[in-house]
């Protein structure tokens, strides 16, 4: 079915493979996780195209980057709206685990790419300047003035009317320029020496 796609992890025995039994019934096309084999989900799980099976260890960065890469080469699940950001997202969150603010920024550049607003880049230049990186902040704010073109929405749906309140405010201005200047403060606090205490 079109756009029903879903990653159940556990799913090679017990909770996850039941799950993943129900989804498969729903219609959803899977791709199925587990660190042990998928000996008793062969049994369980229809087979056909709509299931695909990863054995991976997700307690470590090597297994979750199998995960995604799996999840970006199933053609069924870049079908979902908004999966192809989901994974740049999660692969910035992935890299600033392994504190690589480099790599986290350059995904986060992608996932804005792919569909710039300013919700999530201020959602994401927060994020890296709270791991310790707010160089990689800003120029992730400087991206985003690349980027991002404030839409013109017609109508008067809720939404539409929400969207011209904040342009008309100039929130995500005031909200960005705000963000930059805190994290402006954070790189010249880190250029000074410890103050001592006064006690």
């Amino acid at each position: 079915m079109a756009n029903k796609f879903a990653i159940v992890t556990g799913a090679s025995s017990g909770i996850g493979l039941e799950l993943a039994k129900l989804a498969q019934a729903d219609g959803y096309d899977l791709l199925v996780v587990a660190d042990t084999p998928f000996v008793d989900a062969a049994a369980g799980l229809t087979s056909g195209g709509n299931v695909e099976t990863l054995e991976v260890d997700l307690s470590t960065f090597e297994g979750v980057d199998r995960l995604l890469d799996a999840a970006q080469a199933n053609p069924r699940s870049m079908k979902v709206p908004g999966r192809r950001q989901d994974l740049y997202h999660l692969r910035a969150r992935v890299a600033l685990q392994r504190r690589d603010g480099d790599r986290a920024l350059s995904e986060f550049n992608a996932a804005l790419d792919a569909r710039p607003t300013p919700q999530a880049a201020l959602a994401q230049a927060a994020a890296l300047g709270a791991n310790g990186f707010p160089e990689q902040a800003l120029t992730h704010l400087d991206h985003l003035a690349d980027v991002w073109e404030p839409q013109r929405w017609r109508g008067m749906s809720m939404m539409a009317l929400h969207q011209w309140l904040l342009a008309r405010q100039g929130y995500w201005e005031h909200e960005i320029a705000h963000l930059r200047g805190v994290l402006e403060e954070d790189i010249r606090l880190r250029g000074q020496p410890p103050q001592p205490s006064s006690q």
